[in-house]
């Protein structure tokens, strides 16, 4: 891989007054990837990092998700139970 200058795509920011632009920069092909992906297999090799943001397969994404809503449901039930009150008339 030949390193060269990161290339700049810009999006129009359409749904913004005046039309601003967001640029995207590609740094795959650019000389500080190659040192990054360096320095990080070298940390990868020295500390075992716990990957606890990630799901291996889309199952594990769909049991994570339903894990998550049944604790957010049960959560929200326990907080609204708390706060609310119906008042007789």
């Amino acid at each position: 891989m030949q390193p060269k200058a990161p290339l700049v795509n810009v999006l129009l920011k359409t749904h913004k007054n005046g039309m601003s632009l967001r640029p995207l920069i590609n740094n795959t092909h650019a000389p500080a990837q190659r040192l990054a992906k360096y320095i990080n297999t070298k940390i990868q090799i020295r500390q075992v990092l716990p990957n606890t943001c990630n799901n291996k397969n889309s199952i594990s994404t769909a049991q994570n998700l339903i894990n998550l809503t049944t604790k957010l449901s049960l959560w929200i039930l326990k907080v609204f139970t708390q706060i609310y009150t119906p008042r007789e008339s």
